[in-house]
């Protein structure tokens, strides 16, 4: 992980020196070999979501919407170089109600589906206590609105 709920455990200027370089190492190792470099790290990102790109990261998971990382603005600013994992928060699923579920994945879909690039998810990880009928509300949504389009908005 890069970053908490509040942003980058380390400022932009340290990560650049210090975690960019190896990011790249990573990035330039997979690739070699044919494969795409998918990331994790949850957490408020967007001081240093550029740096990444720019290191060579194919896909990132852990978006969080709870805390900014909207993905609407994610696909507009980034759509054409991530595949994003993620949308559905992990509170949600615990704590929130079906119709939230529903609502958090919609969105998702809504606004980050269209033209690929989207891996509907939670998060982090599922987490102790999450409620089925939560999970089962954003798969119905996947059902009722995932359906691939080609075309971006």
């Amino acid at each position: 992980d890069f970053s908490d709920n509040r942003g980058p455990i380390m400022g932009p200027d340290l990560f650049r020196r210090y975690m960019l370089p190896a990011l790249r190492r990573q990035a330039d190792a997979i690739h070699a070999r044919g494969g795409l470099f998918v990331k994790h790290t949850d957490g408020n990102v967007w001081p240093i979501l550029g740096d990444m790109i720019e290191a060579g990261i194919d896909g990132w998971h852990g978006i969080q919407p709870s805390i900014g990382m909207d993905l609407r603005l994610l696909k507009e600013r980034h759509g054409a170089d991530l595949c994003f994992f993620g949308g559905v928060n992990c509170e949600t699923l615990v704590a929130g109600t079906p119709e939230e579920a529903h609502a958090e994945a919609r969105y998702a879909i809504e606004h980050a589906a269209a033209g690929g690039g989207l891996v509907l998810t939670c998060g982090n990880v599922l987490q102790p206590g999450t409620r089925l009928e939560n999970y089962l509300a954003g798969r119905d949504a996947v059902r009722q609105y995932g359906a691939y389009r080609q075309e971006t908005s």
